[in-house]
């Protein structure tokens, strides 16, 4: 990452890091606690090797890890990550049609189990298919295979199905609310009512 790509990162989140200073102690510094994030993030070390490395507290690498994701999702997901819009939908529709011949599609939905430690009362919830515990990642892309819709966090033991009635897409759909599903018909239907 740039120096200047940080400084405008560190800019945007110069409020949410913010920590006061008291009598007993200075705080960690915006610039350090965002930099102690992303070494994480960007290299996916233990938080020992992350406080070993800055030569801060265990404790303080495990609170400040999360507090900056959540800072940094709450800051760039509206950015990044914006509900689509009727407009996004059909520039996406239209970028199947045009690239791919694909028509009506609004985009390729995949899901990942990702693999987590379960908490000690979790019991079966997270425990999957596969013998392990995970959250599902479900994640929709355009036709240049960038994500429109990203959703983390469903149990591990859904069936795909029970993941997608989940997820803030899959609701639209189920309930024959989504925006294509009100406009358009579709072939092999006798009726013009969405499917």
């Amino acid at each position: 990452m740039s120096q200047w790509h940080f400084n405008g990162l560190l800019d945007l989140l110069k409020d949410d890091l913010e920590r006061e200073t008291t009598p007993f102690r200075e705080p960690i510094s915006n610039k350090d606690r965002l930099a102690v994030c992303l070494s994480y993030l960007a290299t996916g070390d233990s938080y020992k090797t992350i406080y070993l490395c800055y030569k801060i507290g265990k404790s303080t690498v495990s609170q400040i890890i999360p507090q900056v994701c959540d800072a940094l999702w709450r800051r760039l997901q509206p950015l990044y990550l914006a509900p689509p819009t009727e407009e996004d939908w059909l520039e996406v529709a239209a970028g199947f049609q045009d690239r791919w011949d694909f028509p009506n599609c609004v985009g390729a939905l995949d899901g990942k189990h990702v693999a987590i430690q379960a908490s000690p009362n979790s019991g079966s919830t997270f425990f999957n298919y596969k013998g392990g515990f995970s959250i599902v990642l479900m994640a929709l892309v355009d036709h240049r295979y960038c994500f429109t819709v990203v959703e983390i966090g469903s149990h591990g033991s859904s069936s795909d199905g029970g993941t997608l009635g989940a997820v803030t897409l899959g609701k639209p759909c189920s309930e024959e609310t989504f925006i294509f599903l009100a406009r358009d018909h579709y072939l092999g239907r006798s009726s013009l009512s969405p499917m």
